[in-house]
């Protein structure tokens, strides 16, 4: 099945450059209507690592006040450096390298060796960038991540003074796009857009996936975070999520929810819903996002979840009704709307992300270089500006705690995916 989704996205390659003077970001924007009306958002959020616990709950925010006219880095405290850090030896034994068991001659010889082994990495990063670099978006012109791609490349062209160069390969819902960049050199000169679809989620629905999350990609920075909301026709009689529970269990199966495609993030937004409350609802599979809200608009169906982007407005006009929001904080482009987990449903949590990606091995000195870049870019006032028209705001994790993050997504989708019998055909 993955060979012939191969061939047949063969045709939805393009390969665009991002210079200083392209408008390329400019002209996609307009297909995507700002979800905001005027709204400039005041808080930024991340989800990060509850401290204390090993970074296995990601049920915390930490908002960050948000001027405009002032620069994020006032908060590079916050935001961290990226690096992985080193716990150091254990205590008691910082000095246990004394003249009984640490040589000079052996100190020499190992020197020798650690030289010869950095050589080639640092023969590799001394001029890095020196030729364009690659960044491979696995959706075609005009997605979310498309979008964020191209103002990311644009600004990192000017930071790193090589060009950026926007390639989409489409197709097999990012699997395509993501397997080209881990099978690509770990040079630096091939990156990807990551998001949850092709990286987290699509391990547990395809068993012969032909690459590893975890083992063959090097996780480089994140870029951008966003929440769902769950909305629903106005002819449905439910106004928060406890009515929803109770509408769901006194009508188990005939409730109709639709999403963007099966195993889809819309999709599992609802099936989590289910696999956390026991009810039990039916899913509606559409082909794209558009497809399935018209058909809530019109009353075919009467439940979704979808991102703020596709939701938000329709919800302020009054043709379709917020019953709550996935993140765990309110949405500073929705505030009026609770969280779903203030809602008798304490650990749900869902959001969609985007993060930068390299293949597995990429040195450390380039990964490093890599991610002051984006991070760079990301505490720029104009990035959270363009993040709050996608409904989005800045991610801002370090390095380790975007490892840690995929790993808890990949186990809790194989969970929901597990327990929701999802199949995906073909």
């Amino acid at each position: 099945m993955m060979a012939s989704l191969k061939r047949s996205a063969t045709s939805e390659r393009r390969l665009t450059a991002c210079p200083a003077t392209s408008n390329a970001s400019s002209v996609i924007a307009t297909m995507v209507p700002s979800i905001r009306s005027g709204f400039r958002p005041s808080m930024l959020h991340s989800r990060l690592p509850q401290r204390g616990n090993g970074g296995r709950s990601y049920g915390k925010f930490v908002f960050l006040s948000y001027n405009h006219k002032n620069s994020l880095s006032t908060f590079s405290g916050l935001l961290g450096s990226g690096q992985t850090g080193n716990a150091g030896p254990p205590r008691g034994q910082e000095n246990c390298m004394t003249k009984t068991n640490f040589h000079p001659g052996r100190r020499v010889a190992l020197t020798g060796a650690a030289a010869l082994l950095a050589a080639p990495a640092l023969a590799q990063t001394g001029s890095f960038p020196n030729k364009p670099i690659r960044l491979v978006v696995a959706y075609p012109p005009g997605n979310s991540s498309d979008l964020v791609a191209r103002f990311v490349a644009d600004r990192m062209m000017n930071i790193l003074g090589q060009p950026v160069v926007v390639d989409n390969r489409g197709g097999a819902g990012g699997t395509i796009g993501t397997e080209f960049v881990a099978r690509a050199p770990a040079d630096g000169y091939t990156l990807g857009i990551a998001n949850a679809g092709p990286l987290t989620i699509a391990p547990a629905l395809y068993p012969n996936l032909p690459y590893d999350p975890v083992r063959d990609f090097t996780h480089v920075a994140p870029l951008s975070i966003g929440a769902h909301l769950f909305v629903v026709n106005p002819s449905l009689p439910v106004h928060n999520i406890q009515e929803l529970i109770a509408y769901a269990r006194a009508n188990p199966g005939r409730l109709f929810y639709g999403s963007s495609g099966n195993g889809s993030t819309s999709h599992l937004a609802m099936a989590y819903f289910e696999t956390l409350t026991g009810v039990r609802m039916t899913h509606a599979p559409y082909r794209g996002s558009a497809a399935a809200m018209n058909d809530l608009l019109s009353g075919q169906i009467l439940l979704a979840s979808d991102t703020l982007v596709a939701t938000a407005d329709l919800v302020r006009t009054g043709r379709l009704r917020a019953l709550g929001v996935t993140s765990k904080e309110r949405s500073p482009f929705m505030p009026d709307v609770v969280p779903i987990a203030d809602q008798g449903v304490p650990d749900y949590d869902f959001y969609g992300w985007i993060a930068l990606m390299g293949p597995a091995g990429l040195p450390a000195p380039i990964a490093q270089r890599l991610y002051d870049a984006t991070i760079a870019v990301t505490r720029q006032p104009d990035f959270a500006a363009r993040m709050g028209d996608l409904g989005l705001s800045p991610m801002t994790h370090t390095r380790q705690e975007l490892d840690e993050f995929m790993r808890f997504d990949i186990a809790r989708w194989r969970r929901v995916i597990s327990a929701a019998n999802i199949r995906i055909d073909g």
